[in-house]
């Protein structure tokens, strides 16, 4: 954490034989709620809340635990507009009530075709129709009308369709203000989905074009 006023870095870490230390040192995400509560996800240590009293709150994933976190690698998160908590887990998607400390989960189901196509989810963005695109790690992209169906719609690449999604590993989601999509992915560069066409536009990096995108790996947005 940085002090502006002192100038200085103030480090936090796991601690094993304290309880309110971080779950793990290996940091993979980070957001804060409009409420001013920083979350922390880790590598393998689940989500951490950072409260006022310098502590953190660990969830994990319990074994058998239908209402605890989905995995504890926690690669993305999200608030949306209603106050919901969305974590993108090693093992799931998973939606928080703060005020039941409760979670939902949503994963891939192999013989339900609108379920998530993929359990590890490791991109989030809030459509501004109020459902959930869902960034994979092998499975593509995901529509989730969680409000309403809990209903997945998919969007993978397809060898044979220049207007399919250029790679099944999608690390970055951002919408302008017109709904297209912009979407960063592993080796696949990045791709612009069109709302009104329906289609995706790739943008790669081509050695022989300067001008080209500089690589093909789009970690963020």
């Amino acid at each position: 954490l940085f002090d502006r006023t002192a100038g200085q870095f103030r480090s936090y870490r796991h601690d094993p034989l304290r309880a309110g230390s971080l779950s793990s040192d290996v940091v993979v995400s980070i957001g804060e709620t409009r409420t001013g509560v920083l979350w922390i996800g880790t590598w393998d240590g689940g989500a951490n809340a950072f409260d006022r009293q310098q502590q953190f709150r660990r969830y994990r994933h319990e074994l058998n635990g239908k209402e605890s976190l989905s995995g504890d690698g926690v690669y993305a998160m999200l608030e949306d507009r209603g106050g919901t908590l969305w974590f993108g887990t090693s093992d799931g998607l998973s939606s928080f009530n703060s005020s039941r400390e409760k979670f939902v989960h949503f994963e891939h189901n192999p013989e339900d075709r609108a379920s998530l196509s993929h359990n590890e989810v490791t991109s989030l963005c809030e459509d501004r129709d109020g459902g959930l695109w869902v960034g994979t790690q092998g499975g593509g992209l995901n529509y989730l009308d969680a409000k309403k169906t809990g209903r997945s719609v998919h969007y993978r690449h397809i060898s044979n369709n220049p207007g399919s999604l250029s790679s099944n590993i999608v690390s970055s989601i951002c919408q302008q203000s017109n709904g297209d999509l912009w979407i960063g992915t592993r080796d696949g560069g990045l791709n612009l989905y069109d709302r009104n066409t329906r289609r995706f536009v790739r943008f790669r990096h081509s050695p022989t074009n300067p001008r080209s995108v500089a690589h093909n790996d789009i970690v963020c947005l």
